[in-house]
């Protein structure tokens, strides 16, 4: 789930689309 989540950040940060930057935001603080 952890190596899933992190994939995901890595290409929402690769694509770095406005919807997509928004879940990055979420995403950070909750596995930080």
């Amino acid at each position: 789930c952890y190596r899933l989540s992190l994939l995901l950040f890595a290409i929402c940060c690769l694509l770095q689309l406005s919807n997509v930057q928004t879940v990055c935001r979420v995403y950070k603080p909750l596995h930080n």
